[in-house]
């Protein structure tokens, strides 16, 4: 699954309890969603290179995505630059989009799928949002083969992709093809479920409890975290 390059490891991160990388996620993520000091974001960026050095992750895949990312902020400096305090925008918005995603990638999608459903029923988060969130993660994974596959056959028949109106009426076609195969899908999954007693929860993975090297781990993160942010603002301030 092209979704889940990430999640098999054996790195101090991977080894990690899910609520705890979840949690550190979500605090982090949200501080540094709402800050403006640019001190505190380049300290967020040098901080998630680290957990991603600390994953070991695949570099070539992570580059790839953030090569899509890059586009986007790409787009951000030719536009931003040229507004009112649009460079230190641009500085500012770029930091924290880079962030952001490497800390996702390197806390959130280093854990199975499984895994983050448990911790969410666990957190009592409401049954329909842990549902939608599962079969959209794993629908991702399936229209992304599907679409593959149809994108292979179409080249084989001699495809090529152009501005012509052919070419259009081609690709309008593959999505077509491509939705329809999706919705035949979801009505075999949603029998499947209704056979095998589906009542909106998802067993299976159990949840240890943490231990008290974990919870030192997660005090200690966060304290740091903490400490770091007072030293920083009465060193700018």
């Amino acid at each position: 699954m092209h979704l889940d390059v990430f999640t098999a490891g054996n790195s101090p991160i991977h080894r990690l309890d899910p609520r705890l990388r979840l949690l550190l996620f979500l605090l982090l993520a949200l501080h540094l969603a709402i800050t403006t000091q640019l001190p505190i974001l380049i300290t967020g960026l040098t901080l998630s290179v680290g957990f991603c050095l600390l994953a070991r992750l695949n570099l070539a895949q992570l580059g790839s995505r953030l090569a899509v990312i890059a586009i986007f902020v790409l787009l951000l400096w030719l536009v931003l630059p040229f507004s009112r305090n649009g460079v230190q925008l641009a500085l500012t918005l770029s930091l924290r989009i880079f962030t952001l995603v490497l800390l996702a990638v390197a806390l959130v999608a280093t854990i199975p799928i499984l895994q983050i459903t448990a911790v969410l029923q666990n957190w009592r988060c409401p049954a329909l949002l842990v549902a939608l969130l599962f079969f959209a993660y794993k629908y991702l994974t399936i229209l992304h083969d599907a679409y593959d596959q149809l994108r292979r056959a179409a080249k084989l028949r001699g495809y090529q992709p152009s501005m012509s109106l052919r070419s259009f009426r081609t690709l309008a076609m593959l999505i077509g093809m491509l939705l329809v195969r999706s919705l035949e899908h979801a009505r075999s999954l949603q029998k499947a479920l209704l056979c095998r007693g589906w009542t909106g929860r998802f067993p299976g993975y159990e949840l240890q409890p943490l231990s008290m090297a974990h919870w030192l781990i997660g005090t200690s993160a966060v304290s740091g975290w903490v400490m770091t942010v007072i030293l920083i603002s009465r060193v700018s301030g």
